[in-house]
């Protein structure tokens, strides 16, 4: 297990710099795939689509699960979750000191 020193921050990377040295988001990245026909052959392809009842609409299907079913929005998503999950991480840090998880086993 590594230790981080306190001063020491959790990042995530927020994009990718081209070689022009231009930074471009992950989000502005997203938004030019789902303009090309791969993104809008992924907009209609819904995950866990094997478990899907035959009665539900794809639409629907989605709405019961959320919109990580959907598999062009799905990574996006997972992205913005971990981003989220680092700063509040780093919130806890600066206000206790540590971030501790505590499990009862009982």
């Amino acid at each position: 297990m590594i230790k981080k020193k306190r001063s020491e921050k959790t990042s995530l990377p927020t994009g990718i710099t081209t070689k022009k040295g231009w930074l471009i988001s992950f989000e502005k990245i997203h938004q030019m795939f789902a303009r090309t026909n791969y993104g809008y052959i992924l907009k209609h392809r819904i995950r866990w689509s094997l478990f899907k009842p035959t009665e539900y609409s794809d639409s629907e299907w989605e709405k019961v699960l959320g919109p990580d079913a959907n598999n062009l929005d799905h990574l996006l998503i997972a992205y913005r979750l971990t981003k989220n999950f680092l700063q509040k991480e780093e919130f806890f840090k600066t206000r206790t000191g540590a971030f501790v998880i505590h499990i009862n086993s009982s």
